[in-house]
């Protein structure tokens, strides 16, 4: 196991910064298999930070002041590591440590390895945009029917919406008069 990179930060800052990015579990995910979530540690030379964002979007992030190097970015679960970073006091300073499979968290005389989830060879979990929902665009219609003209009963619209089309509706018989009052 070679060494890629050291890192040192206190705890108090390590653990708020991952519990930031890290959304909670909720009241019954306890009983399910709990979904590994990918963040990704960043170093920042100019600033001398610690970022700490998640892995697939980047949708959420968050900086501490750190000292030493890095590699371009470590990605390890970070359900694991709130759990693991919560538990230090908060005075004291942790190293981390980019290994080529791991990353190793040391406190004292404690040493705690994490699976990383961007090995050597590899570039892991790739960070793409997220992709939104709505939407998409105008209805089409087919080119041998025009947009003006009589629909089909039970036409199927490229929607899910039960609009109803205007030839289709009952006769009331006469029309609604206005509420007076």
């Amino acid at each position: 196991m070679r060494p890629q990179g050291s890192i040192k930060v206190r705890a108090d800052r390590l653990a708020e910064a991952v519990t930031a990015v890290v959304p909670k579990l909720r009241k019954n995910a306890a009983k399910r298999k709990r979904k590994p979530y990918p963040i990704s540690l960043v170093y920042f030379a100019d600033d001398e930070a610690l970022g700490v964002k998640e892995a697939r979007h980047a949708l959420r992030g968050y900086r501490v002041r750190a000292t030493g190097h890095w590699p371009e970015k470590v990605q390890v679960n970070g359900r694991i590591l709130v759990a693991l970073v919560a538990k230090y006091p908060a005075e004291s300073e942790i190293e981390l440590v980019a290994l080529d499979e791991e990353l190793a968290i040391l406190q004292g005389k404690s040493q705690i390895l994490l699976k990383r989830y961007d090995p050597p060879g590899e570039y892991g979990i790739v960070e793409t945009p997220p992709k939104t929902k709505g939407y998409y665009g105008p209805v089409e219609w087919p080119p041998d029917t025009p947009p003006t003209g009589r629909c089909e009963w039970n036409d199927i619209w490229l929607f899910s919406a039960r609009v109803p089309i205007p030839q289709h509706r009952k006769s009331t018989g006469e029309a609604r008069k206005p509420d007076e009052g």
